[in-house]
Formats: structure tokens, C-alpha cells, sequence
């Protein structure tokens, strides 16, 4: 769709001046561009060239009252990054908002009890730039059906049935690995810290098929129990460390 000639200047092609005239018969709402390293014969870290280019968009824009989104590859910086760029800044400068669509990142710890091949496969959206408003949350899709498809989100009152079941779940454990003295970590990070073993025992996993989830759930469990004395930590003689107790009942 343009081209930069031998000096540096970006100049429009036959099949951009085409595109053009077909949309001012059609008046789209929006267009979608894929990709920019496809349509755009250009030095991609050239800010000159690259902001060339998105002015052309830009007077399209304007022309036709419209939205034009331009879909980018990410570099291998960019995706470790987490910022999602790639070439030159003006790719991010030169626009108005820009949306950065990657995967779920996978850690030892997210690891699914579902067989299902598509288990966890979740994209998320973020917004990384918007001159107009607010930069928007982050927002977790799911594929279906030919479609990515927002993942639901649960409601106040199930987010606060989901937590008192971890509490009860998480003193359950507690209570069963004292009467088989086995000893477990107050401190959640540690290889035996409770929230990281009690994610993998047999009642946890009524919480949520992902061992990160049921983690996170636990961990916040015992938080909330330390806090209103339900549990305790205690260092026995012999012990190096502080194990974790549940509170005895009050006589």
C-alpha cells in the first residue's frame, strides 16, 4: 500500500489509492489493516518513514470518518517486554491508541486438572496507549466458536461464596495435616507453604482447575484466618522454622 523510495520518502501505491476509493463508496465504520510489515515496504525503524506511514492512515481517517486499525507482530523484545512493540517508537507515538492482544503467560504453577486441549487457553487484551480516555483494564478472551469471547467473570456474591469455601477448605487441611503431624509453613512462598501444598490436595480442587487460582484463593484464605485468629503459627522445640497450627477452640 506505500512504498519508501530511495530518499526515505513514503510514497502511496495503486492498490492504497484503490482501497481508498472503494471505502469512500462503502463508508466503513471501521478498517482492519494486516499486517504492517505486509502492506508497508519500509525501514520499520525509521521513525521518519514510520510516521510517513501512519500519516497516510491518518488523512484516510480523517477523509472517510472513520477507525482504522493496524495490526503489528510483536518482536521478541517487545513480547518479553510486556510491551508489545516493535522497530521504532513512532509506531506507538504516531497513533492514538494502541491495543496489545498476547497469551496467558504459564508458570509451573498453572497447571490445569482439566484434559481438555483448549484448557487455558486464554488471550488477554490490554490497552498500552489512549489520548482520548482512561486506559481501560485488561480484559481476559477465551476462543469459541470461530470467536474470542470474554471470559465470565463472577459476581460479588459469588466471588464472596467462592472465598468462604477456601477459608473452610483451608482449615479443613490444616486440621487433617496436624492429626497426621505433618507440618506445614506459615510463609506462603516457602516449598511447604500452605497455600502451595493445600493447592494440590484432593479438597482444593473443588475450588478451580488451575493450581495458580486455587493458590491464590488459599493464600488469601489464610490471610483472612490469621486475622480473625481462626489459625496461629507456632515454633516447637526442635523446629528451626514456624509451623502452621489452627486455633484451638476456646474452653
Amino acid at each position: 500500500m506505500a512504498i519508501a523510495d530511495a530518499r526515505g520518502i513514503v510514497r502511496p501505491t495503486p492498490l492504497f489509492e484503490s482501497w481508498l476509493t472503494y471505502a469512500r463508496k462503502i463508508k466503513p465504520r471501521w478498517v482492519g489493516l494486516d499486517t504492517a510489515a505486509d502492506i508497508f515496504v519500509v525501514n520499520e525503524r525509521d521513525r521518519s518513514q514510520v510516521r510517513q506511514c501512519i500519516s497516510l492512515l491518518r488523512g484516510a481517517c480523517l477523509e472517510l470518518d472513520c477507525a482504522i486499525i493496524l495490526l503489528a507482530h510483536p518482536s521478541l523484545t517487545g513480547i518479553n517486554s510486556g510491551t508489545g512493540l516493535s522497530g521504532s517508537t513512532a509506531w506507538n507515538n504516531s497513533v492514538r491508541s494502541r491495543l496489545y492482544l498476547k497469551s496467558e503467560r504459564k508458570d509451573k504453577d498453572d497447571e490445569s486438572d482439566d484434559d481438555e486441549p483448549d484448557a487455558g487457553a486464554v488471550r488477554i487484551l490490554e490497552c498500552m496507549k489512549s489520548n482520548y480516555s482512561a486506559l481501560a483494564g485488561a480484559k481476559r478472551l477465551t476462543w469459541q466458536g470461530g470467536l474470542l469471547i470474554p471470559v465470565p467473570t463472577m459476581t460479588a456474591v459469588e466471588t464472596q461464596a467462592l472465598e468462604h469455601k477456601a477459608r473452610e477448605i483451608f482449615l479443613t487441611i490444616l486440621r487433617r495435616f496436624e492429626a497426621q503431624h505433618r507440618d506445614i509453613s506459615p510463609k506462603a512462598q516457602s516449598n511447604n507453604g500452605a497455600p502451595h501444598v493445600f493447592a494440590g490436595e484432593p479438597e482444593a480442587k473443588e475450588l478451580h482447575k488451575s493450581h495458580k487460582v486455587r493458590k491464590r484463593l488459599l493464600r488469601e484464605a489464610m490471610t483472612y484466618l490469621f486475622s480473625i485468629n481462626q489459625i496461629y503459627q507456632t515454633k516447637p522445640r526442635g523446629h528451626r522454622y514456624p509451623i502452621l497450627l489452627p486455633q484451638a477452640p476456646l474452653l
